[in-house]
């Protein structure tokens, strides 16, 4: 299994100049038979947060969170689900959708989630450009805490990463775990959560939640952006999360690893 890790990795790597070429690629085609073209991929995440503000604002009553405006704190727990969903949802459609690449033998299949995972960034910094710019509206100012949503945002990375290589490689052969998918992202929305403050449950139940390795994310986010809370000070959170994340990786890898002998057979 270590070998056949290093092998991915080794594979991803040698295979990023063609990866970063089919991402740009595959944001472009998204959008080309448009008349708006890219401006849609700012008016799509600009749509949902005004539309969520609004509903928990003024139709839920929604107040500040400890003192910080509802919306900076809505959006900094917005942003990286959103990414996450985008990402997931395209990587495990990934290997269907791109059948006429999978037929040249020399090409490396699992390169093709990744692709997707990556091409979806281009839509997130578009998100995160709209999460700034409100926060920055509101009075909040950039500081040294906001550089660790670069870490927090590799792990959600290496996470979909892991969990798309299982998800894509079953999908091929269980077309029905898609809307598994969809069914699960709805859910797992609450279940993080996203929307709503944790602190508002009795903390008897809040470690449930918490073993939800999203939480880890969308709150390393708001620890960032808001609370100045530093990594060191999540270390048991943090050891949680890699733990769960480095078996979700070995799954993946074995899974696609086991399957992917007989994708062209199926496609």
């Amino acid at each position: 299994m270590i070998r056949e890790i290093c092998r991915f990795t080794k594979e991803t790597f040698l295979k990023l100049p063609i990866i970063l070429r089919l991402s740009l690629e595959d944001f472009r085609k998204r959008f080309i038979a448009s008349s708006f073209g890219f401006l849609w991929s700012f008016v799509q995440p600009a749509i949902t947060s005004i539309v969520l503000w609004v509903v928990f604002s003024v139709g839920f009553r929604s107040s500040n969170v400890k003192d910080v405006p509802f919306i900076c704190w809505m959006l900094s727990g917005l942003v990286p689900w959103y990414y996450f969903s985008e990402a997931l949802a395209s990587a495990s459609n990934s290997l269907l959708e791109y059948r006429f690449i999978l037929k040249q033998m020399s090409f490396t299949p699992s390169i093709i989630p990744l692709v997707k995972i990556i091409s979806s960034i281009f839509t997130h910094l578009i998100f995160v450009g709209i999460m700034v710019f409100v926060m920055l509206f509101n009075g909040m100012m950039p500081n040294l805490y906001w550089l660790q949503t670069l870490y927090y945002f590799m792990c959600m990375l290496i996470f979909i990463l892991g969990l798309s290589w299982l998800t894509a490689s079953i999908k091929v052969f269980f077309a029905d775990i898609g809307e598994l998918i969809n069914v699960c992202l709805q859910i797992g929305m609450w279940f993080t959560p996203v929307l709503w403050n944790i602190e508002i449950t009795s903390p008897d139940i809040q470690w449930i939640f918490k073993l939800n390795p999203l939480f880890y994310i969308v709150q390393g986010y708001r620890d960032s952006l808001i609370y100045k809370i530093s990594i060191i000070q999540r270390c048991p959170s943090t050891a949680y999360f890699w733990g769960v994340t480095i078996i979700i990786v070995i799954l993946g890898i074995s899974v696609f690893s086991k399957l992917k002998r007989y994708f062209n057979d199926v496609i």
